[in-house]
Parts: structure tokens; C-alpha cells; sequence
């Protein structure tokens, strides 16, 4: 979203579009321009002519610096002229001393500083350049032009052949052997060019200063004339606009009013941010309390973030501002990627207590003709809002919920209905049992009890699972994530167990449902007693291979496998109710454990001579005194001892030389311990180690045995002996 404004002079100055597309707020502006054109023309002119007249000033007092430059050139040529006469006159005096005294050497360096100075700055003033003064400092000249080069080249011509005779005399100054008659000439000659050139300089000097002095009065007439145009253009000025700035600033005040106004009225939290992501001074009053924070004008917008959210969305969030101020950049294809959007925080109430709120944090380009100034931020309480949208949610949820669990009743045998309904009654009352159980604080006898309710919520899963309940399948496996993590709690403690009481009474509630769905559809609950005691049952012909083979394909299906389930002498064999809900159980426990460890996916199968399609077989078959015999077998790839030595060292229950001392009894045994599993990780059909021990708990609960087989790559088989009575 962009917003185009001349100026933001306001808390949150601007004006918001609802589109993404960039737009020019078209009043404000053109309004703008015409109330200060003609201030700004104003102005404008009078900076202009404030310019020209300091523009003339500083041009001519360049001329004048470039011109005292002049004069103190040729001042120094003068002098200079002067001191090489003079230094020759006083080297004729001494001509018969030696040539190295003191006061000689003296004289003839001085003669040689003078010869250079001269004709440094004779060249300077014909052709331009950097002189160094004698004491060594460095001056800018500019070459002579017109009349001043004329009379410079008079006395140009004269230093020629001066100059020369002075060279050749220099060059054997300090040799006493050399005939007097070159400092004879020298010194004739100087008294020959030191009038002509001392004369030639002394009317260049005074060209110069003649110059400077019409520059002067020439600089005084601009100053004095410019500073008259800028007085009587000040007072007309004034006089024009004085008024008209009073109204200017009457309509300021009532917008800022305006503004103000506003800004104690809206609701959401408003406020601007430049590009170093500061907040300006100018903000909604609801900001304060939507953020649960005061004074926030002028600080960083990432350190108000910070006591918000968390700094990863700090980052990413100074990260989403600064593509805001790319131009290239357009907002709405980077609008899903704000990091503030919908956002769930814990806030200050301003009376010292957290809040959770949800926030919505909207950006906003603003605009200072094409260019991007400052973004607008909105920020807008929508927890209640929120709180709606979850309710109806939850409320949706729970319709499709009911709606997938009447589908589901709908499609399954009535006596498999009656049949979870008891086991699952069964299992919640026994979870209820153990919860209100005492046991002090012994940490051991808490893991105990927890490992209990562990294995009852999973055969809740399990029946669930082979009914396709899927919304009672969530429950048990959220049921089962909170055991889990108290399992990986140092140590356990009663009020640990609080939060599995309120799950209980959500998985009672939904169990309530599924009850009253089949009490209205005709099916009809089994009564609520124990199960002990009640008469043996015997279900519908081919009723179990059909509800068993349902559980076995959606467990292949999940885990991309195919099986067949070979199921036989549930139809022969009448069994005491609570021994057949165990059976039941038993037989769900061993086919999960079967298709998911045992059989292999269908190109494994292949790879190793087997048909893709794996078998489990189910058998159910009468046994010797009043027993039953209960087989679950399937052609898999049998337990792998590596694997199950491997688990048993990471789980910590042996080391691996103790491992390996393992034989194949106390191999096979491993598998039913609790929290045992050889899943690489945990799913809906297996990873959690409860299954197995479930099967442990209910054979022994029935007062039978188990025996484990297996070969490995060909097969695995459980085998239960389990007295029915009398």
C-alpha cells in the first residue's frame, strides 16, 4: 500500500488507500503548492539577488587578491634588482680577498638568491605559475596580459643580456684565479640595466595598484547599490506576505488540531518510521496501550519489538522495512511476507500484568513526491477478533468432527460399534482408576502409574485406528504426546498428572458423542458392567476377518505396503465378552506390529524372492483344557537381533558387551518392555514402545502364556495359550 503526501507535519500524517497500487492524494498537495508558490518565488528572487551581489563581490575580490599578488611580485622584482646591483658594488669593493671569507661566500649567495628570484618571477608574470618567496612560501601567479605584458617585456629584453653576464660571472666567483675583468663588466652592466628595468617594474607596479583601485570603487558602487535593491525588496516583501503568512499559519494550527484529534479518537495504533527505523515523535494515543508500552516516539522500532516478539522476527522485520523503501520493489509482491501480520503476543496491560494479545501490524509506503520518505504503520488489536475466528473454528471442527463420526458409525457393523464402545468404556474407567490412585511421591511407582495409562490410551488409539475414528484417533495420540513428554521429565510428581485428568474428561466427552450417534442410528451400547461376567458372544460370520483386514489395509496404506490377512475360527469359537475384547486387542496389537516391522514394502519383497503382496495369518482355534490357541504370523522379514541389541544400548538398558551376551530368549523378551520400539521414529502405527507391552499385560491379565518365534528374513510368530473357563 503507498500514500503520496507533500509534507507529514502530523501524528501519522497521511491519508491510507486501500489499494496496493501507488496513488497521488491529490488535494492536499495542489493546495499545498499554491498557498507557497508565490512565497517561494518570493524568496527565491531574493536569494538570487542576494547571490549576484555576493557573486560580483567575491569575483572582484578574487581580482583584487590575484592583483595584491601582482603587486607583491613586482614589488619583489624591484627589490630584488635593487639588492643584485647592490651586492655586485659591494663584491668589487673586496675583489682582492679571498673569494671563500665568510663575508663573501655571504654576499655571492645572496647575489645567486636574488638572480633566481628575479627570474622566477619574470617568468611568472610572462607565462604563469607557483613562485616561492624566500622564506618559502608558495604563491599562485597569473601571466600579464595587454599594456602590463608590454612593459614587462621591456624590462625582459634589458635581464636578457644582464642576466647572462651575471650567470658567467657567477659560475667563477669563488675562483681566485680568474681575471677580475667579469665582475668589471657585471658590474658595468648593472649600472647600465638596473634604471631601465627597475624603471620597467616600477611602471608595472603602478599599472597594478591603478587597477586595484578601480576594482575597489567598483566593489563599494555594487555593495552599496545591491544592499538599496535588497532593503527596499525586504520591505516590499514583508509588507506583501506578512499577512498572508498569518492566515498560512491559522490553517496550519487548525489542521494540526485536526490531526491531534484524530489521533485520540482512532483506535488503531498509528505511527511512523524512516528508514534508520525510527518512530516518530507523532503517533495515536491507542498505540500505548495496544503495545503495552509508553514514550514511544523517537526510539528504534526494533527495540519496542523486542519486549513483543522474538528476534528473529526483529530481524525479519527490519529486513521486510528495508525492501519497503526499495522503489523498485512493488508492495504487493511482498505483502505475505510480513513478518507482523496476525501475530500472537504477550504484552504489558499497563497495570503490570501480561496479556496475550494478537496484533496485526500493516506497512504503508509514504511519499515525498516520487520518492519513498517514510512508512506508516497501522498496528490493530484483533484478538477479539481472533478469539471469534478460533470459536468458530472449534465449532466447525466439531461439526465435521460429528459429521465424520456419524459417517463413520454409519459404515460399521453394529456389533463392532457395541464392541468398541465397551472396550473403550473399559479402558477409561480403568484410566480413571489409576489416576485417582495414591502413591506418594515414589518416583518409580509415578512412572508405573503413568506406563499404565500409557498402555490403556493406546489401545484406545488402536480400536479407534481399526474403526477409522479418526477425531478419536487425535485425541488419544495428543492424550499419548502428553505422556510422552512427562516420560522425558526428570522426575514426576502428582500435580504432573493434573493434565491428563483434563484430557481424560475431552476424550469421555467425545466418547459421549460416538455413543449417542450410535444410540441414534440403532445401535445399541453394550451395558456399561465390567464385561466379566457377561454371557459368551458370538458375532455375525466373517464379521472380525472383515474388521481385521479394514485395520490391516489402512496400515499398508499409511506405510506403502500390501498385505493379505488370512483370518480364520472367529466365527467357530464363542468366547466370554471381556476375554473376546481382549482377544480383539491382542490380535490389533500383533497385526500393527506384524505389517509395520514385519512385512517388507513390495520392491524389497521382490528384491528377495517373495511375492510383493506379504501374508499375516490370524488363527483362533480351540486348544487343550478349555484353552484357546491364538497364532499371529507373518512372512516378513522376522526380528532383527542387530536391531534390537542396537535399541537396547541406545535406551541404556545394557552396554554393548552385555548386548552381545544376549541370547535369543532374552532378545525376543526385549520387544515387550515398556517404552521399547526398534521404529526409527515415532507415527500413528507405531515408534512409541506401548503396543507390545499391551499385549504382555492382557495375556497375563487372562491368565495365558506367549511364545515368540521367528526366522529371520522368513517369518515372525506370536503364539498365545489362554484359558477361557469353565
Amino acid at each position: 500500500m503507498d500514500i503520496k503526501l507533500p509534507k507529514i507535519s502530523m501524528r501519522g500524517g497521511g491519508e491510507k488507500k486501500t489499494s496496493p497500487k501507488k496513488t497521488a492524494v491529490r488535494s492536499p498537495k495542489k493546495q499545498g503548492e499554491a498557498r507557497y508558490r508565490g512565497l517561494v518565488i518570493s524568496i527565491t528572487v531574493f536569494i538570487l539577488l542576494v547571490a549576484g551581489v555576493l557573486g560580483m563581490n567575491f569575483y572582484l575580490s578574487g581580482e583584487m587578491a590575484r592583483n595584491a599578488v601582482a603587486i607583491n611580485v613586482s614589488s619583489s622584482m624591484r627589490d630584488s634588482i635593487q639588492n643584485i646591483t647592490r651586492d655586485l658594488f659591494s663584491l668589487r669593493l673586496v675583489i682582492n680577498e679571498d673569494p671563500h671569507a665568510p663575508h663573501i661566500e655571504e654576499t655571492i649567495k645572496r647575489l645567486e638568491q636574488n638572480v633566481k628570484l628575479f627570474e622566477q618571477n619574470l617568468h611568472s608574470f610572462a607565462y604563469g605559475g607557483q613562485i616561492k618567496s624566500v622564506d618559502g612560501a608558495t604563491t599562485e601567479v597569473e601571466p600579464l596580459e595587454g599594456k602590463e605584458l608590454e612593459v614587462l617585456s621591456a624590462a625582459q629584453r634589458e635581464w636578457g643580456t644582464y642576466e647572462q653576464k651575471l650567470r658567467t660571472y657567477l659560475m667563477s666567483a669563488r675562483d681566485i684565479s680568474v681575471n677580475t675583468s667579469l665582475l668589471d663588466a657585471v658590474t658595468e652592466e648593472a649600472q647600465n640595466a638596473n634604471n631601465t628595468i627597475y624603471t620597467a617594474v616600477n611602471a608595472l607596479t603602478d599599472r597594478i595598484t591603478n587597477r586595484t583601485i578601480q576594482r575597489m570603487k567598483m566593489m563599494k558602487t555594487i555593495q552599496i547599490g545591491g544592499v538599496a535593491v535588497l532593503l527596499a525588496y525586504w520591505i516590499i516583501f514583508i509588507f506583501f506576505f506578512a499577512r498572508r503568512l498569518q492566515v498560512f499559519d491559522t490553517e496550519s494550527k487548525d489542521a494540526r488540531r485536526e490531526t491531534r484529534e484524530i489521533l485520540q479518537t482512532v483506535k488503531d495504533g498509528l505511527f511512523l518510521v524512516d528508514k534508520d527505523l525510527k518512530i516518530g515523535s507523532q503517533y495515536s494515543a491507542a498505540l500505548e496501550n495496544i503495545i503495552g508500552q509508553r514514550g514511544v516516539g523517537g526510539k528504534d522500532l526494533g527495540t519496542v519489538l523486542e519486549s513483543i516478539v522474538s528476534q528473529k522476527d526483529v530481524e525479519t522485520t527490519r529486513g521486510f522495512i528495508a525492501q519497503l523503501f526499495n522503489k523498485r520493489i512493488k508492495p504487493k509482491l511482498i505483502t505475505d511476507l510480513n513478518p507482523l501480520h496476525r501475530i500472537s503476543v504477550e504484552v504489558d496491560d499497563m497495570n503490570g500484568f501480561k496479556q496475550e494479545r494478537f496484533l496485526d501490524f500493516q506497512f504503508s509506503r509514504v511519499y515525498e513526491g516520487d520518492d519513498i520518505a517514510r512508512i506508516l504503520v497501522s498496528v490493530s488489536d484483533i484478538t477479539a477478533a481472533v478469539r471469534l475466528e478460533e470459536r468458530l473454528a472449534q465449532e466447525r471442527e466439531q461439526n465435521d468432527l460429528q459429521m465424520e463420526t456419524l459417517t463413520s458409525v454409519l459404515n460399521i457393523e453394529p456389533d463392532l460399534v457395541s464392541s468398541f464402545l465397551s472396550s473403550v468404556r473399559q479402558c477409561m474407567s480403568r484410566i480413571n482408576d489409576i489416576l485417582k490412585l495414591q502413591v506418594g511421591h515414589n518416583p518409580e511407582v509415578l512412572k508405573t502409574k503413568l506406563r499404565d495409562i500409557y498402555r490403556e490410551i493406546h489401545s484406545i488409539k488402536g480400536e479407534s485406528s481399526a474403526l477409522r475414528l479418526n477425531s478419536f484417533v487425535v485425541l488419544a495420540t495428543s492424550f499419548e504426546d502428553k505422556i510422552e513428554s512427562m516420560q522425558r521429565q526428570p522426575e514426576l510428581t502428582g500435580n504432573d498428572f493434573l493434565p491428563l485428568t483434563v484430557m481424560l474428561d475431552e476424550l469421555m466427552a467425545a466418547f459421549k458423542g460416538i455413543e449417542q450417534l450410535a444410540k441414534r442410528v440403532g445401535v445399541v451400547a453394550t451395558s456399561k458392567q465390567d464385561g466379566r461376567n457377561l454371557p459368551p458372544t458370538h458375532t455375525e460370520s466373517g464379521l472380525m476377518k472383515r474388521y481385521f483386514d479394514q485395520f490391516a489395509q489402512d496400515i499398508a496404506r499409511r506405510n506403502n505396503k500390501k498385505v493379505t490377512v488370512d483370518c480364520r475360527g472367529f466365527d467357530e469359537i464363542q468366547l466370554p465378552q471381556q476375554t473376546a475384547a481382549f482377544v480383539k486387542e491382542i490380535v490389533l496389537q500383533l497385526l500393527r506390529n506384524s505389517i509395520y516391522h514385519g512385512i517388507e514394502d513390495p520392491i524389497e519383497r521382490q528384491t528377495v524372492g517373495k511375492p510383493e503382496t506379504g501374508v499375516v495369518k490370524i488363527l483362533l482355534e480351540n486348544g487343550k483344557n478349555n484353552h484357546i490357541m491364538l497364532t499371529v504370523e507373518d512372512d516378513g522379514t522376522g526380528l532383527d537381533a542387530t536391531r534390537i541389541r542396537q535399541k537396547a544400548v541406545e535406551k541404556g538398558l545394557y552396554t554393548e558387551e552385555q548386548a552381545e551376551l544376549l541370547n535369543s530368549k532374552q532378545l525376543l523378551s526385549l520387544i515387550f518392555a515398556s517404552g521399547f520400539s526398534t521404529a526409527k521414529s515415532g507415527n500413528e502405527d507405531a515408534g512409541r514402545g506401548v503396543g507390545m507391552g499391551i499385549v504382555k499385560d492382557r495375556i497375563q491379565s487372562l491368565g495365558g502364556r506367549l511364545k515368540t518365534e521367528s526366522e529371520k528374513g522368513k517369518f515372525t510368530r506370536f503364539t498365545a495359550n489362554i484359558p477361557v473357563g469353565e
